[in-house]
């Protein structure tokens, strides 16, 4: 009959390879380099079209105000003073008159 006190040098070589291999595979799975995030193209700020009418130039604070219609997904129609030197910029090829 068996002594079951008395550890099998076969059962300790198993459980040792059983163990190892569960440690090597639990190693390499943590080791793995992370996946990237899907990364967003780099396609720059964003631009709408502001269409509206000139209500006032102040030449005194370079300010234009500017009587804007409503821009869909982005803002809803308000009256808003802008830079002059900028708004030129922006709009001189279609300017009428100042």
């Amino acid at each position: 009959m068996r002594d079951r006190g008395r550890v099998n040098s076969r059962t300790v070589i198993l459980w040792f390879l059983l163990f190892t291999s569960v440690s090597i595979s639990i190693g390499a799975a943590g080791c793995s380099a992370p996946k990237p995030a899907a990364e967003q193209p780099a396609q720059g700020p964003k631009r709408y079209v502001l269409t509206g009418r000139v209500v006032s130039i102040d030449k005194a604070k370079l300010q234009v105000t500017v009587d804007g219609a409503d821009i869909p997904d982005f803002m809803s129609a308000m009256t808003m003073g802008y830079d002059a030197i900028l708004f030129h910029r922006k709009i001189r090829s279609r300017r009428t008159s100042w």
